[in-house]
């Protein structure tokens, strides 16, 4: 992951909080164009309790 960006208005600190928590807990695979890690980018809808992070 080298961005996580907001649609909405957040907190630099949240945004940077919510960053590390998925970094910790979820595990990524690239994508692949005929064998080879490709860039690529997906949206994810994320909803987050302040007490969450």
């Amino acid at each position: 992951m080298t961005v996580v960006e907001s649609i909405g208005p957040a907190d630099p600190g949240f945004l940077e909080a919510a960053r590390r928590h998925i970094l910790r807990a979820w595990r990524y695979k690239p994508a692949l164009e005929d064998g080879v890690a490709v860039p690529s980018s997906t949206v994810i809808n994320l909803s987050f309790r302040l007490e969450d992070v």
